[in-house]
């Protein structure tokens, strides 16, 4: 089993999701002006980057909608890897810590 961490991902701004019955999903990045076609689990894995959910809580939705015996933890993180070096999904990095913030106003602010 591989360490998923805490990360997020949010599909990218402008990337359109259609279904097209029996082949899938078409997925248009008006950025790119580019059409991609996914196939169900794939198009899961991008609608369920919605800035909201780690890789880890990605992976048990989708065992849990197709009723998988066994996490696809792998999977969905190469699926993520994929719909990143296309340009459909970012990542979403994480906000600095309240107390780290703190600290640093304090060093960098005076009173």
């Amino acid at each position: 089993m591989i360490h998923l961490g805490n990360q997020t991902y949010r599909k990218c701004e402008g990337v359109e999701v259609v279904e097209v019955p029996d082949e899938g999903y078409a997925v248009y990045d008006e950025t790119s002006a580019r059409l991609i076609f996914l196939n169900v689990t794939a198009a899961f894995v991008l609608e369920a980057c919605d800035g909201s959910r780690n890789t880890k809580a990605i992976a048990e939705s989708l065992q849990k909608v197709f009723h998988l015996p066994t996490l696809p933890d792998s999977d969905v993180k190469t699926c993520i890897d994929s719909l990143i070096s296309v340009g459909l999904v970012e990542h979403i990095r994480a906000p600095a810590s309240s107390s780290v913030f703190s600290f640093f106003k304090k060093l960098v602010l005076p009173s």
